[in-house]
């Protein structure tokens, strides 16, 4: 089932893909806490060349397939009007959630897994993998 940051589904339950969606992979769920203690952050300069260079307006949405503990997804939210992280592991969305908490930003988390992503072509930005 894809669910949304807030727990609401987001479409009829099904992945992209068209399988049923399950309680992720399992592959990265033991990893969430590496990567908020071990995983040298981003500064703030990288994120506003990145935005600068890919000429961000601030009213595009940044899909960020993979997010994660939602580091990209964070770092880039300022920069654009809206951003989607995906990721297929409900624990790594729950970090991006509580990351974003704190940070009082607003991010769209939708559990599901990236391929094929069918609804790319909507979006009015940039897509980060």
């Amino acid at each position: 089932m894809v669910r949304g940051s807030d727990g609401r589904r987001l479409n009829d339950g099904r992945r992209e893909d068209g399988g049923d969606q399950g309680k992720g992979l399992g592959r990265f769920a033991s990893t969430v806490a590496f990567h908020e203690r071990a995983r040298e952050p981003y500064g703030e300069s990288f994120f506003a060349e990145v935005a600068r260079t890919l000429g961000f307006g601030g009213g595009e949405r940044l899909l960020d397939l993979g997010t994660g503990p939602g580091l990209l997804a964070l770092g880039f939210a300022p920069f654009v009007g809206e951003v989607i992280g995906v990721d297929p592991e409900p624990a790594m969305l729950e970090a991006a959630r509580q990351a974003a908490q704190r940070a009082r930003v607003a991010l769209r988390l939708v559990e599901a897994r990236a391929n094929p992503c069918q609804r790319a072509s909507a979006l009015s930005g940039a897509i980060l993998a």
